[in-house]
Parts: structure tokens; C-alpha cells; sequence
């Protein structure tokens, strides 16, 4: 409703009327419902919550089975990886009772696989793509965000803590910075 009347999605009216509500600490998916707007708006919005309730578990295995690609030899156990984790009982529970919380699950392996690409190929690219899935977890579930921000920071601590140092070059600090004149 916000997003087709270009209102603000962290207020309504439309819940303690006249004053309005906020939002933010309801279970608002603000992505997901960007998303699903052509949908809600041909179909109506229990359209929209049943089309993203058949196609999150299949997301959810993808996500992890992309991940599992990354350690695993051979593909029919990353199939398998996948499969496991997004027919989990407890997944598609979520999927189709607590649809918030199964969508910010999805954002684990996407996370976990962004740090991990992030840690082989160090680069920009890298780092905005991580950017947008910490991004994107926050704008659908933030209890499952936390998970998620936690998941990539353990994911990169050890990568950072090991990084070599820069050599310093003649006449300049051990740390870096500008060369010391001799006087």
C-alpha cells in the first residue's frame, strides 16, 4: 500500500487511526514487498504472500546449495546441501506460518557466500555485493539480520586478523604515513 501510494514504508495510518503507527518494529519484509508489488497489485496481496511462500524453500535450497559449490567436490553433494537445508521441516515451517523469518533465513548462505568471495578475490566488487546482501537482510527481517551481520563478520575476522602488513619502505614509520626527515 505504502509502495503504490509512494507513502513512507515505516508509517501507516491505517493501524490506529487517525494517529498512525510506526512500523519498524513490526514484522514488515519492505524488500519483499517491493518485489511482490506487481503481483499484489494484479493479484492482490494473498497472492503475493502464497506466491512467495511456494517459491521461498526452492530459494532457500539454491542459496545453499551455491554456497555449498564453494567447498564441496562434487555437485551432488552441494545438491544435497541445498536440499537439506531449504526442505529442512523447520524452514518450510517458517515458509508458509512465518514468512518473514524463513526470508531472512535465505540471507545466511547469501551472506556467507559474499564474505567467502570476498575473502578469495579481495576487491570492490566483492565488497559492495556483501554490502547489498547485509543491506538487503536488514530490509526483511531484522531478528534474522543480526544472524546474518554475525555470520559475516566470523567469516571475515580471520581474513582480516591475517592479512599480511604492508612493508614500510626506507625513511618511513614502521605503520605507515608520511617519510621522517633526518635531522
Amino acid at each position: 500500500h505504502q509502495v503504490e501510494h509512494l507513502g513512507d514504508p515505516w508509517f501507516t495510518r491505517s493501524i490506529a487511526a487517525p494517529a498512525g503507527a510506526e512500523l519498524g518494529y513490526h514484522a514488515l519484509m519492505p524488500l519483499e514487498g517491493l518485489m511482490m508489488t506487481p503481483v499484489t497489485l494484479a493479484f492482490g496481496p494473498s497472492a503475493s504472500y502464497n506466491v512467495l511462500s511456494i517459491i521461498l524453500p526452492g530459494l532457500l535450497c539454491y542459496a545453499m546449495y551455491r554456497v555449498a559449490r564453494l567447498w564441496l567436490r562434487t555437485q551432488a553433494g552441494a545438491i544435497a546441501a541445498g536440499g537439506f537445508f531449504g526442505l529442512s521441516s523447520m524452514l518450510t515451517w517458517q515458509a508458509f506460518y512465518l514468512l518473514n523469518i524463513a526470508a531472512g533465513a535465505l540471507f545466511l548462505p547469501l551472506a556467507l557466500e559474499a564474505a567467502v568471495r570476498l575473502r578469495r578475490h579481495p576487491g570492490p566488487r566483492q565488497a559492495v555485493i556483501l554490502g547489498l546482501v547485509l543491506a538487503g537482510a536488514v530490509l526483511t527481517d531484522q531478528e534474522s539480520a543480526v544472524l546474518v551481520w554475525i555470520l559475516a563478520v566470523l567469516a571475515l575476522v580471520p581474513w582480516l586478523v591475517s592479512r599480511p602488513r604492508r612493508a614500510a619502505a626506507p625513511g618511513e614509520p614502521a605503520g605507515g604515513g608520511a617519510p621522517t626527515r633526518a635531522r
